[in-house]
């Protein structure tokens, strides 16, 4: 099924819903555990039409008990693969055929929500296939009048608050931020959903800062309730059930966090309004936002530090037509240099038709024919050509499994985990050991 030239695949995500009752749960870092069971009960009694998985699953050598879990919404499913999910080449290939998968990046659209799934796995930097793949992606799909949300997801994190994890990518990562932050402001992105870091975070809205890219610019300071902000609102929901790393500060552009519950971001969309909630495995409410959208957030080409000058809509432009007129000669004088002067002059004067004036007044013709098209060509932009989005060339995996990460947890030890004690902080089923992703 293609729609606005963006392939799709066909089952449930060509089923057509209400438009005020789009219902989305997503949630990453699961594992095989009675918490990650627990997670599955929490889904299914919110009952999604669509389930974002935002990484690292089953944490085994085989996705199956993880399959076996997910059983009641495996149709409504679609994932983002984790470093935990790429040790093997079997166990990616496992993932990507269960759920019918070309790539580690792809797009699709859900009735008004438009979602893009990168993969940090593989090579991300500007230039590269999936950083072509995006912004393409993101060009085309920002100016479809049919799409009103733009998600975005992906594993690993940009941005964090200080944590316990002592891998470096639970610090966020910096060449994620620099060359993705502004396509995100640029096309419009209003939601990045994102996980590796077990917690759960969430942003004010934000937008890349050019001249502090470790301090992204706050576009709204309000705890909960954004109308047409600025910026996207970043959110780490990395509490699927294996283990959680202790949050060891709060960061400027955090509006909320916590480290010791898991649970689930449910959110229902609209035509103008996001509500988002995280909701814990218990059934409290721990997160409440709204974003309120009047209008499509427009796009911007340019960086992010300068700023854009908007007319006000009706100001009439004001033509010196004697300045027009003079400038117009000039232009006709310079094209005719190599004629005598007094000679062009009389010409015009008496509007003979002679080979010259001709020629004069087709350059005339030809420099206003040059400036219609540069004026319409800067009005509208011209989209790239049509791409499927759904299957991008493939790539070299890039493993990210290292002598730093740990190894697969193992079932007995991840339900073994105590999360009965009230605010407490739930360590790493491999203490002593490090508590890396």
């Amino acid at each position: 099924m293609i729609i606005s030239g963006i392939t799709i695949n066909k089952g449930p995500f060509s089923q057509a819903f209400a438009a005020s009752g789009i219902k989305i749960a997503a949630v990453g870092n699961w594992g095989c555990t009675s918490n990650s069971q627990a997670t599955v009960n929490n889904i299914n009694s919110k009952n999604p039409e669509l389930v974002l998985g935002l990484g690292d699953y089953s944490y085994e050598s085989t996705p199956d008990c993880w399959f076996n879990e997910i059983k009641a919404f495996d149709s409504k499913m679609k994932i983002t693969i984790g470093n935990h999910d790429v040790l093997t080449k079997k166990l990616l290939n496992s993932y990507l055929n269960h759920f019918s998968l070309s790539n580690q990046y792809y797009s699709f659209d859900f009735q008004n929500v438009h979602v893009l799934t990168m993969a940090t796995e593989l090579e991300w930097e500007a230039g590269s296939k999936q950083y072509k793949f995006v912004k393409n992606d993101l060009e085309q799909v920002s100016k479809d009048p049919n799409i009103k949300w733009i998600i975005v997801t992906m594993h690993k994190p940009i941005y964090t608050s200080p944590n316990g994890c002592s891998a470096s990518s639970c610090e966020g990562s910096k060449t994620l931020r620099d060359t993705y932050h502004p396509l995100f402001d640029n096309y419009g992105v209003d939601l990045v959903l994102e996980a590796h870091m077990h917690s759960y975070q969430r942003s004010y809205p934000i937008k890349y800062n050019v001249d502090n890219p470790s301090k992204p610019i706050i576009t709204s300071l309000d705890k909960n309730n954004y109308n047409n902000p600025s910026g996207e609102i970043f959110a780490i929901v990395a509490t699927g059930g294996i283990n959680f790393h202790s949050l060891a500060g709060k960061a400027p552009f955090t509006a909320t966090q916590q480290d010791s519950k898991f649970g689930i971001l449910e959110m229902q969309f609209s035509n103008s309004k996001l509500d988002a909630k995280f909701i814990s495995n218990a059934g409290s409410t721990m997160d409440h936002f709204t974003i309120t959208k009047t209008m499509k957030k427009p796009t911007s080409l340019t960086p992010t530090s300068t700023p854009t000058i908007t007319k006000p809509a009706g100001t009439p432009k004001v033509v010196d037509k004697k300045s027009e007129d003079s400038q117009k000669l000039k232009n006709t004088t310079k094209l005719n240099e190599n004629q005598p002067a007094n000679d062009k002059s009389t010409k015009k004067a008496k509007n003979t038709s002679n080979t010259n004036e001709t020629k004069s007044i087709d350059s005339k013709d030809k420099i206003k024919t040059e400036k219609t098209k540069t004026q319409t060509k800067n009005q509208n932009p011209v989209l790239l050509s049509g791409t499927n989005l759904l299957q991008p060339p493939e790539e070299n995996i890039k493993s990210s499994a290292t002598d730093t990460e740990m190894s697969n947890p193992s079932k007995s030890n991840e339900i073994g985990i105590n999360n009965n004690v009230p605010n407490s902080q739930t360590l790493d089923p491999f203490a002593p050991l490090s508590p890396f992703p």
